[in-house]
């Protein structure tokens, strides 16, 4: 990995304007870049597992920054070519890039956004990638077409395929720390969720409820004591690992519905 010149960088960002008009060669010409400043000094399976994959190029934070900057702005004022830049960024298959499609797709407000990120959740088996897509790469349209999105995460939440329900539960999440009073909306639909994801799934399952006992103690103890009292079937397999969010007394109370 070659010493980070800030002006060097910058010179060599700005060129890839040359290749806007062509979206695969614009992608090539930022993948090429993005490998130069590659750190090759870590291997897969050298420390940390899945971070060390082929698939990440473990670029230096200001690299990363300074590209994810430039992109944006280069492409900013290409409302049509967009997509497809999106489209040919995220066919890399390198973490980094698709983050930075995933950041892209996040500046767009447009309708054909959430059948984008659909068709390429299902088939990301990388999870930061797949977080990026589910979080920053909606935040344009989600800010835009908030009921829209809330009935789009529905529908996938009924979605069968596993790593779709992953894409879904992460989506779901962002409704927590969205401006506006978007709670109960978050709770109608972890009400109408059926609680019974598999895999790797049941995991982020966990961590969204886990979140949403930090965020709103109390709205979350509201919500599982009333769905104990009228399908305890559903939170029963959860309750142990919530139980630390919440205080004694509501704890007991837990426990007096569950047995009923």
């Amino acid at each position: 990995m070659p010493a980070v010149n800030p002006a060097r960088l910058k010179q060599e960002i700005e060129s890839l304007a040359e290749a806007l008009p062509d979206p695969a060669a614009f992608s090539r010409r930022v993948l090429s870049l993005a490998k130069f400043y590659a750190d090759y000094t870590r291997r897969p399976g050298m420390a940390t597992g899945v971070d060390d994959a082929p698939w990440v190029l473990n670029l230096p934070d200001p690299v990363r920054r300074e590209l994810q900057r430039a992109i944006i702005h280069l492409v900013g004022d290409q409302r049509e070519q967009v997509g497809a830049i999106c489209t040919e960024l995220w066919a890399t298959g390198y973490r980094e890039i698709q983050m930075l499609a995933a950041s892209l797709l996040g500046r767009q407000s447009q309708d054909w956004v959430p059948a984008w990120a659909e068709e390429r959740g299902p088939e990301c088996m990388d999870r930061p990638a797949l977080t990026a897509l589910a979080t920053e790469g909606l935040a344009g349209w989600r800010s835009a077409n908030m009921p829209v999105y809330l009935a789009q995460v529905e529908t996938w939440l009924q979605d069968k395929r596993s790593r779709m329900q992953v894409f879904a539960l992460i989506a779901l999440q962002e409704l927590l720390d969205e401006e506006g009073d978007w709670l109960p909306a978050f709770f109608d639909i972890l009400e109408r969720y059926h609680w019974e994801p598999g895999g790797e799934a049941r995991k982020v399952f966990l961590s969204l409820l886990q979140r949403a006992a930090r965020h709103s103690r109390g709205e979350m103890a509201g919500f599982l004591l009333s769905l104990l009292n009228e399908n305890p079937d559903k939170p029963a397999p959860y309750l142990s690992s919530l139980e630390n969010y919440f205080p004694d007394r509501q704890v007991r109370l837990f426990r007096q519905a569950l047995s009923g």
